[in-house]
């Protein structure tokens, strides 16, 4: 219902998302870079479906069902052709994998543009739905929390789209639950090494994860929650983190080459954004690393927190600040483990190197939107939306199991395993109804439902 509800490209940039997609869709993996800017030739019918949807990014009227079917009969016409600019030229193709193998099925039996936009969708959600229900049964011990994580509003929302998004979430699901499972006590053989198995699980995951979008690189310090003993000794450790330092790093540098880097121009016709002048910007004044950060919280972390929960659209319709409250509440209570939950074989320590790994990662995205968004000289980075942080919340989540594990056992849930199954159950369907009721009202009954 998410993904045929919401009407075409009404998703963050997802009409760019869809012409990226569609030209991986035909074997282009990399753009045609001209001058630094991303292009591609692709079909005109693709700008002729966007324009019909253009105003409702800008709260102006509502739609129809029956003005979607209209769009629907516009057809592909896979021989006119025009150049685009890719605005997401520069993001690898690992993440729009599942939208082009939809969009080349339609391709093939040339149905309209909008039928591959909305199969480009649900590819992307199954793709998403794949990954999530593989963390979920990775580490079933953590699973309140992660569902609670993977099924709140704004990760749906995305998944739903064209969005890469879909992709890094489930990618940062799957490693936080490598990472848990590896971490917590088991009985018997299973508490036994890691497995390389589970090596290659987790270097792949995080590679994939880091290729798709390099601020979620310190991710992969995670593995550092893992006990000692579970590695076989230090000459095993250092193979394995060897294993993985390669695997993330070989991806993120074999994608960058394909890249103009630095010199990428993401923000065409504005000239003082630059990441090349950024960087040296920064080189010249490193007591600005330090301020972006508190400068950015002052101005938009009201806004993050919001975006986070859920501010969808082109984030113009906001879910209620109690709901995100209550649901920010609730996502924290579940990960308090019951008087049988798992145990960490070193609590302390996994809280420790989870709260270092998202400040890192959070250190990372906001120097990557600084360098490709934001003015140069700024110390506040402009794009900062909350569903950026989905990814680190997942590793904020293992934080707060952990924090939860590390207090006296009569801070721990008396409730059984099926009553709180229950209720997270519930949350889910009640947080479902509201949104989709939301999105059904701001868009098909009465522009401006939702917004602040």
């Amino acid at each position: 219902m998410m993904a045929l509800i919401v009407p075409p490209y009404q998703a963050p940039d997802e009409q760019h998302h869809f012409l990226r997609a569609y030209q991986i869709s035909e074997g282009k993996l990399a753009a045609n870079w001209d001058n630094n800017v991303g292009r591609g030739e692709l079909p005109l019918s693709i700008f002729q479906t966007t324009e019909s949807f253009a105003a409702l990014q800008h709260n102006i009227g509502t739609t129809s069902f029956a003005a979607i079917g209209d769009a629907l009969r516009i057809p592909l016409k896979p021989q006119i052709r025009v150049e685009y600019v890719l605005a997401t030229a520069h993001y690898s193709p690992l993440s729009y994998l599942p939208q082009a193998i939809g969009i080349g099925i339609g391709r093939m039996m040339e149905w309209p543009p909008l039928v591959l936009m909305y199969l480009g969708r649900i590819f992307n959600l199954w793709a998403w739905m794949g990954l999530g229900y593989m963390a979920l049964r990775i580490a079933p011990e953590f699973g309140r929390p992660l569902l609670l994580l993977i099924l709140m509003p704004m990760s749906l929302f995305m998944a739903a789209s064209v969005s890469p998004d879909a992709m890094i979430n489930g990618l940062a699901f799957v490693v936080t639950a490598l990472a848990f499972d590896a971490a917590i006590k088991k009985s018997g053989s299973e508490n036994s090494v890691v497995s390389w198995r589970w090596v290659a699980a987790f270097a792949l995951s995080t590679a994939a994860l880091a290729m798709a979008k390099a601020a979620y690189l310190p991710l992969a310090g995670l593995i550092f929650v893992v006990p000692a003993t579970r590695f076989g000794g230090p000459k095993r450790f250092a193979k394995i983190l060897l294993v993985v330092v390669i695997a993330n790093a070989g991806l993120v540098i074999l994608w960058t080459r394909q890249t103009p880097g630095l010199d990428i121009v993401t923000y065409l016709g504005n000239p003082y954004v630059s990441a090349r002048r950024q960087f040296d910007f920064l080189l010249g004044h490193p007591k600005a690393l330090l301020l972006i950060p508190i400068a950015s919280a002052q101005r938009d972390g009201l806004l993050v927190i919001l975006s986070f929960v859920g501010r969808l659209g082109w984030l113009n319709i906001q879910l209620s600040p109690v709901f995100v409250v209550v649901y920010l509440a609730l996502l924290l209570m579940a990960c308090r483990p019951g008087t049988e939950g798992p145990t960490f074989s070193r609590t302390w320590r996994v809280a420790a190197v989870t709260a270092v790994v998202a400040i890192a990662s959070v250190e990372a995205l906001l120097l990557l939107l600084d360098l490709i968004w934001t003015s140069v000289g700024s110390v506040r980075v402009d794009g900062l939306q909350g569903r950026y942080f989905i990814p680190i919340a997942a590793a904020l989540l293992l934080f707060a199991v952990a924090v939860w594990g590390g207090l006296p056992t009569k801070f721990r849930s008396h409730r059984s395993e099926s009553q709180r199954n229950l209720i997270t159950a519930l949350i889910v369907l009640a947080s479902w109804v509201y949104t989709v009721t939301l999105l059904y009202m701001h868009y098909y009954v009465s522009v401006g439902v939702g917004l602040v």
